[in-house]
Formats: C-alpha cells, structure tokens, sequence
C-alpha cells in the first residue's frame, strides 16, 4: 500500500484483504511462536485460525503487491510462503508439542536461539541495548497496550513483536470503518513500516535461522516448519511496507543481558476486538 493510498478517503477493497490478510498471519505466527503451556497457545487449537491464516498465506503468494524487493539474507521468496507443514506438524497431542519447544528454547532462555530483538544487535553497550528496549515499549504504549500478567515475556519477545504488527494492523482497519478522517490510517500505516524496519524485519530472519538449525538437531518439525515459513512472510511484508532489505543475518550475541527488567504481554484495549477477520 503505497502512502497516496493510505491516504485516500476510502481503502480500496484489496488493500483491505491484504491489511486483514497481514494481521491475520500476525497473529497465527505470535501464538505458533509461544509456549504451549500459556494461555496464548489455546488460539491454535481454533480451526477457524487455522484456516484463516492458510487462506491469508495463499493470498499473500498470488498478489503482486508483495513482490518486488530483493530477497534479503535469510528471507525466502514471496511465492514460497505456505503453512502446510507448519498446520500438519501442530496436528499433534500437546505433551508432544510442549516437549518440542522445551527441546528448542529449553526451561529458560536458549543461547542458540534467542526469542529476543536485543540478542541479536551486535552491538552490546548495555545502555544502548536498554534504549532499544524503551524504544521496543514506547510503541506499545503510544498505541493504547499495557503489561498483563498473562505472559511473562519481555517486551523485546518474537511473540510479542508479531502480535504489535497485528495490533497495528487492527488499528488501522478499526480506524478505515469510522468515517473519512484518514489521518488515523495513516498513523497506524506508518508505524507498522516504523516498527517493522527498527524492530523486526532485520533480526526474526536470524531467529528463524538459529531456531531452523536448533530444532532440526533436537527433531522438533513444528519448529522447522515455522523457520521456512515466516522468513517468506516477512519478505512479503517488507516488501508491501517498502522497507529496504537488511544487508546481513546477525548471529546470535551471547552476553549476560543484565539491567533489562523482565516484563509481559501486551494487554489489548477492550473498545477494539483484535479477533482476526477472513482475509
């Protein structure tokens, strides 16, 4: 969606199915990416989200609005992007899936594969890494999303990153159906390119790369599917955002990341239902 069209008094019916088609898979990959044991995890079990985001997957990889931009270090191609296997593998009794990612991300947090933004700057200066994190939380609060108790994730979380980019996308949909005032659509537009440049687009490809080899060592298949999935979206949606590609894919820095104070989920504002619509 270019910035004339975010613009315009009424969003046109295709950007409107990619907008829901986006925060849809958004979302699936937030919930696919938490611990089975917390309450996140229960959206999986909802057929209606699975077959919403399969759906949203087949018509990201068909429309040529998410072409274009080269494929950068660690990402796949537009095309590629499919849940098959990522749907077949959570087709699975939940002690298998939670031994799956115990085996993956272990009782505390993997060195290997990191599920946080700060693991992954290279540079390690714990003031600019505690900066980064103020930043990571000043968006949430600038769009109405407070800590809850559910989810003892930091802020920097892949988890809690996906679900942000789906929150925005919520927004801005919510915004588009109150009337002609665009300027909300706008805002809500910009801070999903905002937010996926400094804080997502460059480091879940590198997550995924950690995670890919980590959990084809321990034989976790949902983890390997989700690994080849997602580096397809975010190339899909960097490219729809017009966010240049990153340049490099950041191993893992392994540091003892003191100083950053733990915190949780994002609690969602109650007058806007975040419920994924059918793309």
């Amino acid at each position: 969606m270019t910035g004339e069209q975010a613009t315009s008094e009424v969003m046109d019916p295709e950007d409107t199915l990619r907008l829901d088609a986006r925060r849809t898979l958004y979302h699936f990959f937030s919930r696919v990416l938490s611990d089975p044991r917390s309450t996140r995890w229960a959206d999986l079990r909802d057929q209606g989200l699975q077959d919403l985001a399969a759906e949203a997957c087949r018509f990201i990889a068909g429309d040529p609005a998410f072409e274009g931009s080269p494929v950068a270090p660690g990402e796949t191609a537009t095309a590629d992007l499919d849940l098959t296997a990522v749907l077949e593998a959570l087709d699975r009794s939940e002690d298998v899936l939670e031994e799956e990612y115990l085996s993956v991300f272990g009782l505390l947090t993997s060195q290997e594969c990191p599920p946080h933004e700060i693991s992954y700057c290279p540079q390690t200066d714990t003031t600019y890494r505690s900066q980064q994190l103020a930043d990571v939380s000043g968006f949430y609060s600038a769009f109405g999303l407070k800590r809850s108790l559910d989810a003892p994730d930091r802020y920097d979380h892949v988890c809690l990153e996906l679900e942000f980019m789906s929150w925005l996308g919520a927004k801005q949909r919510h915004a588009a159906s109150r009337g002609n005032d665009m300027e909300p659509v706008e805002i809500c537009h910009d801070a999903q390119r905002r937010f996926g440049q400094d804080h997502l687009f460059w480091w879940v490809t590198a997550f995924c790369a950690a995670m890919k080899g980590r959990a084809e060592d321990r034989e976790a298949p949902l983890y390997v599917a989700i690994a080849e999935a997602l580096p397809a979206f975010l190339h899909a949606d960097r490219t729809y955002l017009q966010v240049p590609p990153p340049t490099e894919l950041l191993p893992p820095v392994e540091t003892v990341e003191e100083g950053f104070e733990g915190c949780t989920a994002c609690a969602p504002d109650p007058a806007l239902n975040s419920t994924p619509p059918t793309p």
